[in-house]
């Protein structure tokens, strides 16, 4: 796998530059992401969430899978992404 899905890529920041990577995703064959969340906790207008996640082609095949940390904050009531962080445990091919 190459490109921003592979292991390795620079931050990316905003709604736009998130759907491209998306976009980018799926430009790789990927057309699933499956996530769990294995440990969650709040605190006021914070919270945390870490797990696992998968992503897969059409078939169902695990393209890369690994592990993520996600924090939010609210925001005028909606809880909104303030940083998510993915690192693989797949080898790069």
């Amino acid at each position: 796998m190459a490109g921003r899905a592979a292991g390795w890529q620079e931050a990316f920041n905003g709604r736009d530059e998130l759907m491209a990577n998306l976009a980018e995703t799926r430009e790789l064959g990927i057309s699933r992401i499956e996530l769990a969340v294995t440990e969650a906790a709040s605190h006021g207008d914070t919270s945390w969430g870490r797990g696992t996640y998968s992503l897969m082609d059409a078939e169902g095949n695990v393209m890369q899978a690994g592990k993520r940390l996600n924090v939010s904050t609210r925001v005028d009531g909606a809880w909104l992404i303030h940083r998510d962080i993915w690192n693989t445990d797949t080898p790069d091919p």
